[in-house]
């Protein structure tokens, strides 16, 4: 697969191809969703979504901690949402988690609703951050934590180019007047990956 054909999956994985690269991120993200769901620090009873799902791995290992909330992803991917399902087909049974292909410049939840959302690896996709981020705010609930990673394996092994974009998502989320926001880094093979930790007023 040319590269710019796999980028275009990774953004925005469909057909057979889609389910190829939904395996592929499946492994490639398993470090840094690791890594930020030890950030989240979730309850039992906590309301968590997670924008950009892709093949839902990280709402498999959330699932194992929030074990009496409620667990939601969304992603415009109907391919993923497919793969995801799968992938967590008995919590979905449950009622424990809810899968809705849906885009983050309209989130199908109420005000209000999450204790956590997370992102991983789709923050510079967003078309408009800034209204993105507007919509993050919203359904969060006062005190409510945000969490947006990233691991920019398009840069190979340059480490400061890394820590240049996490800069760059640190002044959004700082424009966007979340709180507290902060920026963590952490080296990984290949590349470093940068996460940004922020809560509602």
């Amino acid at each position: 697969m040319a590269k710019e054909g796999l980028f275009d999956q990774l953004r925005n994985p469909s057909g057979l191809l889609g389910e190829v690269a939904g395996s592929v991120m499946a492994q490639t993200n398993k470090d840094v969703n690791r890594w930020v769901i030890a950030q989240l620090a979730v309850g039992p009873q906590d309301k968590v979504l997670e924008i950009g799902f892709g093949p839902g791995a990280a709402l498999e290992s959330v699932l194992k901690v929030v074990t009496h909330g409620f667990v939601a992803g969304i992603d415009h991917s109907a391919t993923m949402e497919k793969q995801a399902h799968r992938r967590n087909r008995r919590a979905v049974h449950e009622g424990r988690l809810e899968l809705q292909v849906a885009d983050v410049a309209s989130i199908p939840y109420e005000d209000e609703t999450f204790d956590r959302v997370y992102a991983v690896n789709c923050f510079e996709y967003w078309q408009d951050q800034e209204a993105n981020l507007e919509e993050v705010k919203r359904i969060l609930k006062p005190g409510g934590h945000f969490f947006v990673a990233t691991q920019p394996r398009w840069f190979d092994d340059d480490h400061a180019k890394a820590e240049q974009l996490g800069n760059e998502m640190l002044e959004k989320i700082k424009e966007a007047k979340f709180a507290d926001p902060r920026l963590l880094k952490r080296k990984f093979d290949p590349i470093t990956a940068v996460m940004i930790t922020a809560y509602k007023h």
